[in-house]
């Protein structure tokens, strides 16, 4: 078994759109479970640094403060119980 994720130690990044369901899927679970982040919207220069970290540009991705990055939002929302509850 894995050991726990660490508390987070700022908001978690998420790179998406207002107009996307996926992203406002994540967002709901976000703040659902209480854990800070801030969404910032995706424009070409970001999608590109996306893909060099990534291997993939789709939307939503989120990059954790200790420098991971998720791209799925399933196992994204299932893989998060570890982390410790925050407010905005």
């Amino acid at each position: 078994m894995d050991p726990p994720e660490p508390p987070l130690t700022r908001p978690l990044r998420v790179y998406g759109a207002s107009l996307s369901y996926y992203t406002g899927k994540l967002e709901a679970y976000l703040r659902y479970k209480e854990i800070a982040y801030e969404r910032i919207a995706m424009g070409p220069a970001l999608m590109r640094r996306i893909r060099r970290h990534t291997g993939v540009a789709q939307m939503p991705t989120v990059e954790l403060p200790d420098g991971r990055w998720l791209t799925d939002t399933t196992p994204s929302s299932t893989g998060w119980s570890g982390f410790t509850r925050t407010r905005r």
